[in-house]
């Protein structure tokens, strides 16, 4: 298999867990979990130019 079938093939298995995540889970618990990610991601992100800015600059 080459890059691309593999890069479509792990997009279209990423699409039907969502798909079947959302169908099987409750609508407040998906986007409960959409909200603590995003922030979770967030939170990293910053907490990264933190540690670049005064402990990896040192």
């Amino acid at each position: 298999m080459s890059k691309k079938q593999i890069f479509w093939l792990i997009v279209v298995l990423v699409v039907v867990a969502s798909i079947v995540f959302v169908k099987v889970v409750p609508v407040w618990s998906s986007l409960v979990g959409v909200v603590s990610f995003v922030a979770g991601c967030m939170v990293t992100w910053r907490v990264k130019i933190l540690y670049d800015k005064y402990i990896k600059g040192k």
